[in-house]
């Protein structure tokens, strides 16, 4: 008799134990966001996913029992990145960074919202403050399904 948390695949078994985390990509945003020559646009995939990981609720658990008791997210009204780190982060240029970021916003997946953010003493042109359109999310995970926000399907 095999263990319950066995499948009986000694690689899927062995990722299993990783406590594996981080981006979810859809696979359909390899369809849905392209660049203008048809081709799949990485740099503004990636940088969606990232924006998705940081607005995702994340649980809070008891630290005894691991019983859920809340939810929280990443406690600001508007999410702030800075562009830089987002370009070494996907090992890519600081220019290539902020062209997916406009070519999302003129998707309609994100908007920029111009802040000034001083550091250190100085204002600081990199810091990004940027807010997620979720209807238009859906459509781009699930093109044509017609789901709308806050409506289960088949309502």
């Amino acid at each position: 008799m095999k263990n319950f948390f066995e499948t009986g695949n000694p690689t899927v078994d062995r990722i299993g134990r990783m406590q594996l985390s981080g981006y979810v990509i859809p696979r359909s945003w390899y369809r849905t966001i392209r660049k203008p020559n048809g081709k799949s646009n990485l740099a503004a995939v990636l940088i969606l996913a990232d924006l998705v990981y940081w607005c995702r609720k994340t649980e809070v658990r008891e630290e005894q029992t691991g019983q859920i008791i809340g939810w929280e997210n990443f406690q600001k009204d508007i999410l702030q990145r800075d562009c830089r780190e987002l370009a070494d982060q996907f090992g890519m240029t600081k220019r290539a960074a902020m062209k997916a970021i406009t070519e999302l916003e003129q998707m309609g997946a994100i908007r920029q919202i111009p802040q000034a953010q001083e550091m250190n003493g100085q204002i600081s042109p990199d810091v990004l403050f940027l807010e997620l359109n979720v209807d238009v999310l859906k459509e781009l995970t699930c093109p044509g399904s017609g789901l709308d926000a806050g409506k289960k399907v088949g309502e």
